[in-house]
């Protein structure tokens, strides 16, 4: 078990307010209109920053809020965003905007021979970094309103580019005290990411102090402690169960723990459903999905493969317990990505999810054991194969 002696536990505190959007027009109409009227301070982290219309049109918001004097912070995953720093970093400089890459690629050639002089150690912790990337995609304006879920700065979140090829994902806007642990966590990963190390406030040194916290609405896992305690949380959750738990998730690769906590929620009656994507853009991830289907079908659970185009989105609803995040029900998440999900509070919050749940499942083709035994050998040998990679997947 984690030890939890040096984090202290808060009480549970609702949301002022916390709004679900289940469409990326409106999640990034509502964002770039917070931009727009920013007086203070953005942070912005995400994994992806494309360089398409999206991405451009939100650069260019970004630099006017800088030059008005608002500080703009933006901070990208070197994998994630491998170009960025060159495409648009140059740009947002000159107008003011800070900006740095967490653990970026060139780092990899520049630190391979310092890691050679340090032999085996200094090599696995090359390896380490390497796999270690953020995956979280927040923005935090005037430290008092934040944006977060599943979506990245890329144009196939929006319908008014992609049209109905635009992904399925969830996003949610909250504000209330919970959103100064977001700023800390975005700080965090801000020292320690490659870039220009500017002076930091007093003001945000202090916000330090709640990386040791255990928060009831937002869930890090930027330290083991807390990885492990949001894990056992989720599964102590699906034990005492009593009447459902709905999954939405993108990249379905589940450790044996939460297959088994699905399976005995199931088989003890609790109506379990699943949604995953029967399109992705991991073009295995299907496969790799269908590896559990088996099991989980013969205990109960029902599964569904949302077909019109990519599921993006990451939900849980247990009960009247609901969250949604940047995590994955996968070994990435688990182990090695920086990621955050926040705890829906709100009334017409949680009948947002639990319709969009409902129609999702309306859009999706139910899969039962005779389609899971007709899947064809590739497919079942793909996914097997990929499984022995699961560490990383």
């Amino acid at each position: 078990m984690p030890n939890f002696a040096r984090y202290v536990f808060e009480k549970p505190n609702p949301w002022r307010k916390d709004e679900v959007f289940h469409s990326g027009d409106a999640f990034v109409s509502s964002l770039e209109e917070a931009i727009r009227h920013a007086r203070e301070t953005i942070d912005l982290e995400t994994y992806i920053y494309n360089d398409d219309d999206y991405g451009r049109s939100l650069t260019l918001l970004l630099k006017e809020a800088a030059e008005r004097g608002v500080r703009v912070r933006v901070l990208v995953d070197g994998v994630g965003s491998p170009v960025w720093a060159i495409r648009f970093l140059p740009e947002m400089t000159e107008a003011g905007v800070e900006g740095k890459v967490f653990h970026p690629l060139p780092w990899v050639f520049w630190s391979y021979s310092m890691a050679r002089r340090k032999g085996f150690n200094g090599l696995l912790k090359l390896f380490q970094k390497l796999n270690q990337r953020n995956h979280r995609k927040v923005c935090v304006v005037d430290r008092k309103y934040a944006w977060l879920g599943s979506m990245n700065i890329s144009a196939c979140h929006l319908e008014k580019i992609f049209g109905r090829r635009a992904w399925r994902d969830t996003g949610l806007r909250v504000e209330g005290e919970g959103v100064a642990q977001l700023t800390a966590a975005f700080e965090k990963a801000w020292r320690r990411s490659r870039g220009k190390q500017k002076g930091v406030r007093r003001a945000f040194l202090r916000l330090f102090k709640r990386d040791r916290q255990i928060h009831p609405l937002v869930r890090l896992n930027d330290t083991r402690t807390k990885r492990a305690f949001y894990h056992d949380d989720l599964l102590d959750r699906i034990s005492q169960v009593r009447r459902r738990v709905w999954i939405t998730n993108a990249y379905f690769v589940p450790n044996g723990e939460l297959v088994r906590a699905l399976r005995e929620a199931a088989f003890a009656g609790v109506d379990v459903r699943i949604i995953v994507p029967r399109k992705s853009d991991v073009f295995f991830i299907r496969w790799v999905a269908a590896a559990f289907y088996g099991g989980l079908l013969e205990s109960g659970v029902r599964i569904f493969e949302y077909s019109p185009t990519i599921l993006h989105a990451k939900t849980i609803l247990i009960d009247e317990w609901a969250c949604v995040g940047s995590s994955n029900l996968n070994y990435r998440s688990l182990l090695h990505d920086l990621e955050v999900d926040v705890v829906v509070t709100g009334k017409a919050a949680h009948a947002a999810l639990e319709a969009q749940f409902a129609e999702d499942q309306k859009n999706s083709r139910e899969v039962f054991i005779p389609d899971w035994k007709r899947m064809s050998w590739i497919e079942r040998w793909g996914g097997r194969i990929a499984l022995l990679f699961k560490y990383w997947l």
